[in-house]
């Protein structure tokens, strides 16, 4: 029992020693590498002795360390990093406050540790070029903040592109911001109303208009659409397109909107002058008018008269060679109009099919009871379409293929469909409808019956109205397009003229090709000289160019499509170089404005954004969002970084993302005012350089570093 009570009073006793000896050696050992084996130098004469218990051990300090570290510093017998003295990132280390054990192995550990290096760099480049470092350390707080601002700027424009692209409201702007936070997104509240973002939004459509500008100088030739409307609030205005020629292909561009002071011709045209120099104020609208070719437009006297129409003050001012050019589905309505006004049958099946369609229109009973009763027989019921609207001719015809639609045995005389339903229904509520639906329905029951014979083409009664639609259908047609195409005339237009580069009508015999269109090229020679010599074209090559070019396209490109052909010879070498005269001819003919068209899909993006609960939105703010909507890119392909850079360049004073400051954003708003801080170095003296230095850190990037370098420049300078 005593030799294990004296083992376990040997051991501790051990233990007690060991414990001592720890606690006086305290802060030797920081985290490093391995020990690094070395020779031992000579002794210096001072020594620090260490007790282990009842034996003693002298350590001494080692001259050669100096030599081998050339950070160590060894003063009133304690070590000392020269590097760490002085650096909040060196910790509690004991070379900071004084190392009083003289052990190599813990050197060699601080010479290897992740804050001793940090703090080493951080001390030579502060030793060597104090300004310098004072200078980086805000240029990398300057990138810092504009780094992140420009992050946060973007994901607002983004925000901005989405409403504007979708049609929605300014004032879901906030919320929107509001949401990305709540979902996690980074992104601060400043600029969150809806000015903000209609100020985004027109930088956004500045762009695409600098865009359309740069197009419009380096495009040869040109045509303009124009068309006039009366927005929700009453305003008369006159939207202005442009047709040109881009890639091989004719693309049509929305070039502005412009309020009306005169609906007269010369309003008209003062409308149209403004909405280019707009686009393009440097020009003063010369350029455009030099560059025209065409003008389209509707059949208005105000735009279309020879004498005091826009057309003819156009070619006064700008040249005679400018052909005006009707839209071509105007012109087909206007024709089917005519036919129905002259024929009483199909005047009877157009009131016909907007009755039915009204009667379903506004009773959603009835349209409720139709679809009831289609199911009992088996029908598949389709709502009424209407037969006006402005997609013209496809309204009709589209209001017909519903009316008409068979049933299950696809007989339109005998089965039962969309007609005998219709037809059903409008016996009941012509008895048990309310007296305006009895109205309606009544006048529909005299076509009561099946169309049992009226499908058979030979019926008396069909064939003559028939006939009669056909004669004054063709009537109209000849009368409306015959100027466009009559072969006859002894002077052919340059629109006939240009029928020539329609690759399909020409002869297989070479023989004849060799000749084909000689004279038709001559006549677009002379009639347009003037804009194909301003462009630089050299008139005199027109002739063998056009005959290379046919035997060109007769042997290689016949199976081409007529867009594909001049698609390739307009952008593929070495045809648009060998080629490039008569391909001028090409181009006039490609921006020949044949369809007024998307001034009204244009006056139908107006309507959807102008609506009764945005009445008061300005024609130029209206403008913006017709742009982006009708030709801005998707949400996935918009870049937001060119409008940012606007954004932050457009306004008089520097433009902050922080405006609703926290401490934590000191650091973020600070981009301005470092970069004034960087100015006012070079007046520092040697005291206040130091002074600023011990809050400048070159190796943190972090912004608490940046608020203190920007706390301590703003107690120096102020």
């Amino acid at each position: 029992m005593k030799r294990i009570d004296s083992y376990f009073l040997k051991k501790q006793s051990e233990t007690a020693d060991r414990a001592d000896i720890g606690e006086r050696n305290v802060g030797e050992v920081e985290s490093g590498t391995d020990d690094v084996d070395s020779v031992e130098p000579e002794e210096m004469p001072t020594v620090s002795l260490a007790s282990t218990g009842s034996a003693s051990k002298v350590y001494k300090f080692k001259a050669d360390w100096i030599k081998l570290f050339s950070w160590l510093e060894f003063e009133d017998n304690l070590m000392f990093c020269k590097y760490c003295k002085g650096q909040k990132q060196a910790g509690n280390s004991a070379f900071v406050s004084g190392n009083p054990h003289f052990k190599k192995d813990s050197v060699t550990k601080h010479n290897y540790s992740k804050r001793h290096i940090a703090c080493r760099d951080s001390y030579m480049l502060r030793q060597n070029k104090p300004a310098l470092t004072v200078t980086a350390a805000l240029d990398r707080q300057v990138m810092l903040s504009e780094v992140e601002m420009r992050r946060q700027l973007k994901i607002k424009m983004n925000i901005a592109y989405f409403i504007a692209k979708e049609e929605e409201p300014f004032v879901k702007f906030g919320p929107l911001i509001t949401l990305h936070k709540k979902n996690g997104v980074d992104i601060n509240p400043t600029y969150d109303n809806h000015v903000r973002c209609a100020e985004m939004i027109g930088q956004v459509a500045d762009l695409l208009k600098e865009n359309l500008a740069a197009k419009l100088r380096t495009a040869k030739h040109l045509a303009v659409l124009i068309d006039g409307d009366t927005d929700i609030s009453n305003t008369e205005c006159e939207i202005v397109y442009v047709r040109l020629v881009e890639g091989g292909k004719p693309v049509t561009l929305l070039v502005g909107q412009q309020t009306l002071e005169h609906s007269h011709a010369n309003g008209v045209l003062d409308a149209t002058k403004a909405a280019f120099n707009a686009v393009c104020p440097d020009d003063n609208g010369g350029s455009w008018m030099k560059k025209m070719i065409s003008f389209g437009a509707d059949g208005a006297s105000v735009n279309m008269g020879h004498r005091g129409g826009v057309i003819a003050l156009l070619q006064r001012e700008a040249g005679e060679y400018i052909i005006p050019i009707h839209c071509m589905p105007h012109r087909l309505e206007l024709a089917i109009l005519t036919l129905q006004k002259k024929e009483p049958m199909v005047s009877q099946v157009y009131d016909l099919l907007h009755l039915v369609w009204k009667t379903y229109h506004f009773s959603g009973k009835s349209k409720r009871e139709l679809h009831q009763l289609g199911k009992e027989l088996g029908v598949d019921v389709c709502t009424p379409s209407t037969v006006k609207g402005t997609r013209w001719i496809p309204h009709v015809h589209r209001a017909l293929k519903v009316f008409l639609r068979h049933g299950a045995d696809k007989n339109l005389a005998t089965d039962n469909g969309q007609y005998s339903t219709v037809l059903q229904h409008m016996e009941h509520l012509a008895v048990a409808g309310t007296v305006e639906v009895q109205g309606r329905a009544k006048k529909g029951i005299p076509l009561k019956g099946n169309l049992t014979g009226l499908t058979d083409l030979t019926h008396p009664q069909l064939k003559k109205h028939m006939e009669a639609a056909i004669t004054i259908g063709v009537t109209e047609l000849k009368a409306r397009f015959g100027g466009l195409l009559n072969d006859d005339a002894e002077v052919k237009t340059p629109v006939q003229a240009f029928r020539v580069f329609n690759h399909d009508t020409w002869p297989d015999d070479q023989g004849s090709l060799l000749t084909f269109g000689d004279g038709d090229v001559a006549d677009l020679v002379r009639h347009f000289r003037e804009p194909l010599e301003r462009s630089g074209c050299d008139l005199a090559a027109v002739e063998d160019e056009w005959q290379g070019l046919k035997i060109l396209v007769s042997q290689t490109f016949k199976d081409k499509s007529y867009s594909g052909l001049w698609e390739t010879m307009l952008t593929k070498e070495p045809y648009r170089e060998d080629y490039k005269n008569i391909l001028e001819l090409v181009q006039l003919m490609l921006v020949l404005p044949i369809s007024a068209a998307q001034c009204e899909r244009g006056f139908s993006a107006q309507n959807r954004i102008k609506s009764s609960k945005r009445s008061s939105l300005a024609v130029s703010t209206t403008e913006d969002l017709m742009r982006i909507t009708l030709e801005g890119p998707s949400l996935e392909d918009y870049d937001p970084s060119p409008a940012v850079d606007r954004w932050m360049n457009s306004a008089k004073r520097a433009r902050s993302t922080c405006a609703k400051r926290t401490a934590l954003d000191l650091c973020r708003i600070a981009s301005v005012r470092f970069r004034k801080f960087r100015e006012l170095l070079p007046r520092l003296n040697e005291q206040e350089m130091r002074s600023l230095q011990t809050a400048v850190d070159p190796t943190v990037t972090s912004y608490s570093n940046g608020r203190d370098i920007y706390i301590q420049c703003f107690d120096i300078f102020h």
